[in-house]
């Protein structure tokens, strides 16, 4: 009779290829069988594959497996249970519309790691708490239970940490040696809002919008709408002790509250009045090309008796009677500069329609082939704004039998193309609207294998192997065969290769060619660690802040003199971070590379009396002298003076942005209320945005 286990196999791929509407045609399936090392099938098998598409199965009693409706793709499979865990020896390549059958996982015997989360306060446990465990370079969470009991399944045996969901929570870190189980873990408690709503008769409203729009003075706000259930009970949270919280509905009055103490649900009530007779009007917008068709993905600006905003095409705004300009903004992510407008008149309970036409509108043809020159079919083609990092949008088509393709209805600007299919590979190139017809050559793939040595002379059962360029990082997780590995369906390229196997690893350089695989042989060491010394200061006065969590891998605090000391921190270029409530979060970054490694201070600055916010957002990145805007809060200061995504921020208050990352860019915008930052963009405005308290 075969033994029966619970094991989660994950299909993660190796390269995204946005799609749109899922298609039959385009998907395929991904079948095999999972055997233990005897050989002896494993039932019971749960199987998700996570990507554009989504599939769950359960194994059969012959441990069978079968993947459905899966995007086109490179898959690596990798098998973690109760007990078990093992990959799949080759990458899977799935063609739209293809079967892949006859696939062997083979699982191997796996430690587990098994405890409860209990409050640090009372030691009662906490349910439905967030549990991260990170070590041997794997990365897992779960949920607790009911009792705060939590369980990691299909682990490698070695030192793992443990945190809560929360940042500032300190590390537990366990050695995991078999079914380590009773490890306890204790977190902070935080606090749940819980809205109930009901109507003028008692009784409960379902399926209704809550608003809970939740600030903080030293951290921010936050907002969130959610839906009212059965019972008419909506829930936010957690809540920080010292938020303000408003709750709002359609129809209710706003209620605030002030969370004042540490109590696991702050409860609120809300009635909703009964509607009356509308005496507003709507208005729509549509955008229409030289051919008449509706575009979609446009954005649009009301203005007139009330506040600039925005709306969308598709849904309309509803408004007061008056007169009203609308203007045409924005067009799949980007704004049209040309910015039409027209004037309408709004009526009570009516619909007045607002049609745009363009001229100004191209198309972007072009022809994907393989190295020899002949047409690739079915390849996808991707085509995202060019230049931002963050926010993009994209379209997607597939090619012809002739390998063309073609997008309709861009605008004037430069764009990226990925063309891309899984067995041959994929293509990035740059296109200028308007421009020429696009020739786009997918070189092929290659591959990587060779014999891997531990540093005793014995051969490691798995590895994990991460390859590294420029443009792109893959992993995969890899059982080898005596020490033989095999790496497939790799782009050609320049690749560092990192090899872990428990606690050694290996690094090396490779060139991966196409149609070609390479051979590489690597000899596992053990990993050097180092002690790490370092103290936090504050940036004002020079003076140590004691009590400051200091955080890698594993976490300490500094003692009464700012110090800190980290111990078996591994080798290379890392950062450490420093965080205390009240304080602007810092980091310090050095290359560990002596024993013990002094770092320079961690500077951290007091938030400022009175904190403000402006309602921007930048994700700065160290290599750009000019830091893109990730997002700007409707009708946040920074809005109301004229500041959008589309900007790119050179200086703030005369000094520069260029090279900061984002502890030093959050110590720039440490202000107080009331205070004026001028923001010097890169198209050569300045704009000024005084501070206002949160949330604005």
């Amino acid at each position: 009779m075969p033994r029966k286990s619970l094991l989660t196999l994950t299909a993660s791929t190796w390269r995204a290829q946005p799609t749109t509407e899922p298609e039959v045609e385009r998907t395929g399936s991904i079948e095999g069988v999972v055997i233990d090392p005897e050989g002896h099938p494993v039932p019971g098998v749960e199987i998700a594959a996570e990507r554009h598409a989504y599939g769950r199965e359960t194994s059969d009693e012959a441990g069978g497996f079968a993947l459905e409706r899966l995007d086109a793709g490179v898959y690596s499979l990798v098998a973690r249970g109760r007990g078990w865990r093992g990959a799949s020896m080759d990458a899977v390549i799935l063609n739209p519309g293809s079967h892949v059958t006859g696939l062997i996982v083979r699982v191997r015997r796996a430690a587990s790691l098994s405890g409860q989360v209990v409050a640090a306060e009372s030691g009662i446990p906490l349910p439905k708490k967030e549990v991260y465990l990170n070590g041997n370079d794997e990365f897992q969470g779960v949920v607790t239970d009911e009792v705060g009991r939590f369980r990691f399944d299909g682990l490698l045996e070695g030192d793992v940490t443990l945190q809560a969901s929360r940042r500032d929570e300190e590390r537990l870190t366990v050695m995991v040696r078999g079914d380590t189980e009773g490890v306890l873990l204790r977190a902070s408690v935080f606090p749940r809002a819980r809205a109930w709503l009901k109507g003028t008769n008692g009784q409960p409203i379902v399926g209704q919008q809550v608003g809970f729009f939740d600030c903080n003075p030293g951290v921010g706000s936050r907002n969130r709408e959610v839906m009212t259930s059965t019972a008419g009970l909506a829930e936010y949270g957690p809540l920080r002790i010292g938020n303000r919280l408003e709750v709002s509905c359609h129809g209710c009055d706003r209620v605030e509250v002030q969370v004042t103490a540490a109590r696991p649900y702050v409860d609120v009530h809300l009635v909703q009045r009964e509607s009356r007779t509308s005496t507003t009007a709507r208005i729509e917008a549509v955008a229409l090309n030289a051919e008449g068709d509706a575009l979609g993905a446009t954005r649009f600006e009301l203005s007139g008796p009330v506040e600039p905003r925005e709306f969308h095409g598709y849904s309309g705004v509803e408004v007061a009677q008056g007169s009203y300009r609308v203007t045409w903004v924005g067009l799949d992510g980007y704004p049209i500069y040309e910015r039409p407008s027209q004037i309408v008149e709004a009526r009570s309970s009516s619909t007045a329609r607002v049609v745009f036409r363009s001229v100004h509108l191209f198309s972007l043809v072009g022809t994907v082939e393989d190295a020899t020159g002949g047409p690739i079919e079915s390849a996808g083609v991707t085509l995202m704004t060019a230049g931002m990092s963050t926010s993009r949008h994209g379209r997607f088509t597939e090619t012809d039998s002739e390998g063309a393709f073609r997008f309709e209805s861009l605008a004037r600007g430069t764009y990226e193309l990925i063309a891309a299919r899984a067995d041959v590979g994929q293509v990035i190139a740059v296109a200028h609207v308007p421009g020429a017809p696009q020739l786009l050559t997918i070189p092929g793939l290659g591959g990587l294998e060779g014999r891997i040595t531990a540093s005793d002379g014995f051969t490691p059962a798995e590895v994990h192997v991460q390859l590294v360029t420029k443009r792109r990082q893959l992993a995969r997780t890899l059982m080898t065969e005596n020490g033989r590995y095999r790496l497939s369906a790799v782009d050609p390229g320049e690749y560092e290769v990192d090899v872990v196997a428990g606690q050694e690893r290996v690094e090396a350089q490779v060139i991966i060619r196409p149609g070609a695989t390479t051979h590489c042989d690597l000899t596992l060491r053990a990993r050097a660690r180092s002690r790490v010394r370092g103290t936090v200061i504050d940036v004002a006065s020079g003076t140590p802040i004691p009590g400051v969590v200091v955080s890698d891998a594993e976490s300490t605090r500094t003692d009464m003199a700012g110090a800190f000391v980290l111990t078996g921190v591994d080798r290379g270029f890392r950062c450490f971070d420093g965080y205390l409530p009240g304080w602007v979060s810092a980091a310090a970054c050095s290359d560990v590379n002596t024993d013990p490694c002094v770092l320079p201070p961690i500077r951290m600055a007091r938030r400022a009396p009175n904190p403000g916010c402006v309602g921007l957002t930048v994700l700065p990145d160290r290599r750009e002298s000019a830091q893109p805007i990730d997002s700007v809060d409707l009708y946040s200061p920074a809005w109301r003076a004229g500041l959008r995504n589309t900007d790119r921020i050179v200086s703030i208050s005369g000094r520069s942005v260029a090279g900061l990352d984002a502890h030093e860019f959050d110590l720039l915008m440490n202000v107080a209320a009331g205070e004026t930052l001028a923001f010097a963009l890169a198209d050569g405005r300045t704009v000024w945005v005084e501070a206002l308290p949160c949330p604005y």
